[in-house]
């Protein structure tokens, strides 16, 4: 029997000894949570159905991954995808196929702890087939000298211990005991959730509980009956159904049903169902809730959910296989074969790409085409070191020579640039053709222009948000006659970048990555040159550079920002105080704005024309149509008109004193949008070099 966790090293010194050592501490049945508490899980397992969906799930994706074998005698480590192991794997039985199998084998080990495999062998003691056994059955757990024994509907099966491959997750109050399940860990939760269920169904079900009592006080049993007859023939039915009753009788009714709205029960179930998918580690991306959802926590959910669920599961898996199946039959055939996964976590692909894009000289053929998901050649052409088609030496000269592996003893010049092809044979005397942009040049592109971080936008923009919101909330308490210093950093100012970055740095980001992308693909399909794609690329990175969208989001972030800074301070004042709308006063106030000298408590919304609400002019939680290129301002009053009692002159110079701040934050902003842009910008001219 493979017992999982038992060094290799020494193993048949330390079997025995362990064995004895287990069955002392464990009392060999293990000092489990007990087979009927394993068998109901599995019985819940088929009634629940939100629970059986989330098992299912991680079970169907762990055994989705791809299996293959090492040749670790080899000289280049040869894969293996053809063997008669992967064939055990893939079809273990005549019952069930190896996607069935691998599942069932990770749903036992997440619901109840364990997973137990039985070896059934030909003559000559090779294993033919593999059945998966209910770990709930277990009644006695074997070892050297004692078989393994089952109850099932079989009756009692004794299984020898060579023929068992066991697997257990350690329950740490038993270390040595059964394993123990999420499952079982769960129990609780569980019972909570058939208990809903239930009280729910008892509602639509007649359980002796009338809907309500009619009492007709002071009447006889024979005049009770005589008119509860006529209050079913009055009113039951669908034709009779909200008819009123007129009656000089005194009657008292009481209303005996549950009231869903006053037990919480449907917020208790929708509180249940999210526990458990937080327990079982899966993103409810993953399962269709995309309600409060994003393009980032959308896009990074699998690997999220591959890195932190399937991986580990997996690794658990391949080593047990790898110790037991893959460890006998390395003795018994004198092989030193390996059992490996091809890794689910996506982020990986891309980090790989971004190497082979660096230096492509460094992988071979085989390696680029098992990034691209296509078969691998089995000739030489595999071996080959890969060579783009665009590829031009140094000296530039057009018949060169493509870098190969030492140990590939080639001399014909043509075998030796086979990848690059015939057509890309170019007489020396014969000008060179422009470079088109192919597909791999657009997936090293986003990777280098590093589109998809946007982790990156925020980290270039923060301090000097802060460094607007510190400036303008100082000038605002010094216009209340205060010496206070304006505290910047609270929570505060945590919550508007939060803000910033949900409701603008998504959206840019969202914006500029779309248009990069579609214009890239628009340049593979249309078979543009890289000069002509390079070209087009600067026309838009120019917009955010020096053009109109730099100009909009300074507008609108410097805005938004002052304003917020402003109210910030006005609250830290403790003056009691009102805020106030005020517009430019011109043609170009949009008509959902024209809310000029509207004064609100410092906590509460201004109310545009439109209905919608916001704390400040530019308030990130508006609409873009109500934002974006705000050229409102907030000031503050005593209870009347800030502005009442002065001259138009006067008016004119507060005006400009707030137009001028909120141009001196826009020059600030503008150069850390320009530096974070033109990162962006270097990355795409070094490319095209």
């Amino acid at each position: 029997m493979a017992w999982f966790g038992i060094n290799k090293k020494n193993s048949k010194q330390v079997i025995p000894l362990m064995n004895g050592l287990i069955q002392m501490l464990s009392m060999n049945n293990g000092g489990d949570l007990g087979t009927q508490n394993k068998q109901a899980l599995n019985k819940i397992f088929g009634r629940s159905p939100y629970y059986k969906m989330l098992v299912d799930k991680r079970g169907r994706d762990v055994a989705r991954v791809k299996l293959y074998l090492k040749d670790l005698d080899s000289k280049d480590n040869e894969k293996i995808t053809e063997h008669e192991l992967l064939d055990l794997l893939n079809k273990p039985n005549s019952e069930m196929i190896g996607m069935q199998f691998r599942k069932l084998t990770q749903v036992y080990y997440d619901n109840i702890g364990e997973w137990v495999w039985w070896l059934a062998r030909d003559v000559r003691g090779n294993v033919i087939e593999i059945f998966p056994m209910n770990p709930a059955d277990i009644t006695v757990r074997g070892s050297k000298n004692e078989k393994w024994q089952f109850n099932n509907i079989n009756g009692v099966q004794y299984i020898d211990n060579k023929d068992i491959i066991y697997c257990r997750d350690i329950n740490p109050a038993q270390p040595y005991g059964r394993g123990i399940g999420q499952g079982q860990a769960t129990s609780d939760e569980l019972s909570i959730a058939e208990k809903i269920m239930k009280l729910i169904g008892v509602t639509f079900d007649n359980k002796a509980v009338p809907p309500f009592i009619i009492n007709f006080k002071g009447v006889s049993e024979t005049e009770v009956e005589a008119a509860q007859s006529k209050w079913l023939t009055k009113f039951k039915g669908i034709a009779n159904y909200a008819k009123p009753m007129f009656t000089n009788a005194d009657i008292d009714i009481k209303k005996l049903a549950y009231n869903f709205e006053e037990t919480k029960i449907v917020e208790l179930g929708e509180m249940q169902r999210n526990q458990f998918r937080e327990i079982w580690g899966i993103p409810k991306e993953l399962i269709g809730d995309l309600g409060s959802s994003n393009k980032a926590s959308s896009t990074n959910a699998w690997n999220i959910y591959a890195e932190n669920v399937v991986i580990p599961n997996i690794d658990i898996f391949i080593q047990v296989v790898q110790y037991s199946l893959i460890k006998e039959y390395n003795e018994k055939n004198n092989t030193n074969l390996e059992l490996c996964y091809k890794n689910p976590n996506k982020a990986d692909e891309e980090f790989i790409l971004k190497a082979i894009t660096s230096n492509p000289f460094a992988f071979v053929t085989n390696e680029i085409r098992a990034l691209a998901h296509h078969d691998e050649w089995e000739d030489e052409r595999g071996k080959q070191i890969f060579v783009p088609l665009n590829f031009t030496s140094r000296n530039g000269n057009s018949n060169r020579e493509t870098p190969v592996n030492n140990d590939m003893k080639t001399t014909d010049t043509e075998e030796k640039i086979s990848l690059m092809g015939k057509k890309n044979l170019i007489k020396e005397e014969e000008e060179e053709p422009e470079e088109m942009f192919g597909k791999e040049d657009l997936l090293g592109l986003m990777v280098l222009l590093g589109l998809m971080d946007i982790g990156v936008m925020r980290d270039e923009l923060i301090n000097t948000y802060l460094f607007v919101f510190q400036q303008a909330g100082d000038k605002t308490l010094k216009e209340f006659g205060l010496e206070t210093p304006f505290i910047a950093e609270d929570q505060k100012f945590n919550d508007y970048m939060q803000l910033v970055y949900d409701k603008s740095l998504l959206n840019m980001h969202e914006t500029l990555s779309d248009g990069v992308r579609e214009l890239l693909q628009e340049s593979v399909k249309n078979n543009a040159t890289k000069k002509e794609t390079k070209a087009k690329l600067q026309e838009i990175l120019d917009k955010y550079t020096k053009g109109y969208a730099l100009e909009r989001i300074v507008e609108t972030e410097a805005t938004a920002t002052v304003n917020n800074a402003r109210l910030v301070s006005a609250q830290q004042s403790g003056i009691d105080i009102l805020k106030e709308w005020l517009t430019q006063k011109d043609n170009k106030v949009r008509k959902n704005h024209l809310i000029d000298g509207q004064t609100k408590p410092l906590n509460s919304n201004f109310v545009l024309v439109n209905g919608n609400l916001a704390m400040y002019p530019g308030d990130p939680n508006l609409p873009p149509e109500d934002r974006v290129n705000e050229r409102c301002f907030l000031a503050f009053n005593n209870g009347y008109n800030s502005l009442a009692g002065i001259d138009e002159e006067q008016k004119t110079a507060y005006w400009n004193n707030q137009r001028a701040e909120i141009e001196e934050q826009k020059n600030t902003l503008r150069e850390s949008y320009k530096n974070m842009f033109g990162k962006l910008e270097n990355s795409l001219n070094d490319f095209f070099k």
